[in-house]
């Protein structure tokens, strides 16, 4: 099976692992297409904060005229999002290429790349098209924060059901949000399948104690994943256990937003907290793999729990407990019920407390917090394996 993937050649992302190209095949033939990149502009129209945008931290703090101009069109004019000049580029470079029958994947977001799944299978009949949503179109979460128009939000309702009526396949990453979309569409419900992210590389025994009572989140912190229960659970702990001062730590990988450092600051937290900005994928599973327990902060607002974060599968190769605070329903649930020693709940501070006591209490005994579970079906070979068989079905 040949493979290529259309990547931009000069794009423009707020963060970037270059020790990530390391691992690509050399088998896969990868080709670079340029177009203009709008999101220069807005950064530059909005002082530099459309990089935050897309990273995610969209501040809830006011904001300058310029600033909410700068996103209002970033979320308005340039539709489905501000990727889709190269979208219409990649439109153009396969016009010229495509001979005989192929397998096309767009996968997104950004959701602009189904675009030219939608254009080339109106040009060719041969082409097989499998959309993948990495997250949904019309109920994306953050679009609930943005200041769309009414014409907008029915603009990507028309755009999703575009994508799902005239895919040969869709690939969904969560159980909801298959479920949703078969409802949503009965008439094509059995061409949409789910197949979940996944762990990368073969697993490798972790048998070490933890090196301190140390909590771990890798990813980006937004405002909307700020939990502050969680925040208060631990402050109250630090006032009344010299234990839990001696051994704390909490160590925050990626960006973080304004508001979570203000209420760390404020629950007298900062003196526990490392703020370790972005680090590679090799920094981030060396650290997971020392740590007491691991965070998994979402965003309660409707539309969340369609997304199983990615973290998720590296938090389960490390082999440690996990507490998951994110909205009701949530897939992260069906994946960690089976799990030993995790705890999936939607910020309630009761619970999270108890939850952080056991795990301290393990911590100080001296008490094995090595998870052994069988995990393979949470592989990216698994997924992948799931992903030809697909492709050969069609």
């Amino acid at each position: 099976m040949n493979l290529t993937v259309i990547i931009p050649e000069t794009p423009f992302y707020p963060q970037i692992d270059e020790g990530l190209s390391a691992s690509i095949s050399n088998q896969i033939k990868v080709v670079k297409v340029r177009s203009i990149e709008p999101l220069r502009w807005i950064n530059r129209l909005s002082l530099g904060k459309s990089k935050n945008f897309s990273k995610g931290l969209i501040s809830n703090e006011n904001s300058s005229w310029i600033k909410k101009l700068a996103f209002w069109l970033r979320a308005n004019y340039f539709f489905p999002d501000a990727r889709l000049f190269w979208s219409k580029a990649v439109i153009q470079y396969l016009k010229k290429e495509v001979e005989g029958p192929m397998t096309l994947i767009t996968t997104g977001p950004p959701h602009s790349v189904h675009l030219v799944g939608l254009r080339l299978k109106g040009l060719f009949e041969h082409i097989k098209w499998i959309s993948d949503l990495r997250d949904p179109i019309a109920d994306l979460g953050y679009l609930q924060l943005l200041s769309l128009t009414e014409n907008t939000k029915s603009k990507h309702q028309r755009l999703e059901k575009s994508i799902i009526s005239q895919s040969d396949a869709i690939v969904t990453t969560s159980f909801s949000l298959t479920k949703h979309l078969s409802e949503r569409y009965k008439e094509y419900g059995e061409k949409i399948k789910c197949i979940t992210n996944g762990y990368d590389g073969s697993l490798i025994e972790n048998n070490s104690a933890p090196e301190g009572f140390y909590l771990v989140h890798s990813g980006s912190l937004f405002a909307h994943r700020n939990s502050v229960n969680l925040w208060q659970t631990i402050s109250e702990r630090i006032k009344t256990s010299k234990d839990w001062r001696a051994h704390l730590k909490i160590f925050l990988v990626g960006e973080v937003s304004k508001e979570v450092r203000h209420t760390l600051i404020n629950l007298g937290l900062e003196p526990y907290v490392e703020f370790l900005g972005y680090q590679t994928k090799e920094y981030c599973e060396r650290l997971e793999r020392k740590a007491a327990c691991l965070l998994l902060l979402e965003s309660s607002v409707s539309g969340y729990n369609y997304a199983i974060p990615g973290k998720l599968f590296n938090y389960l190769k490390a082999r440690r407990p996990i507490l998951a605070i994110g909205p009701e329903n949530w897939d992260v649930q069906k994946i960690l019920d089976s799990q030993n020693l995790h705890l999936v709940i939607s910020d309630s501070k009761l619970a999270v407390g108890s939850y952080l006591d056991l795990i301290f209490s393990r911590y100080l005994s001296n008490e094995s917090m090595i998870l052994n579970n069988d995990i393979s079906a949470f592989s990216r070979s698994f997924a992948a394996e799931q992903y030809v068989k697909l492709i050969k079905a069609l």
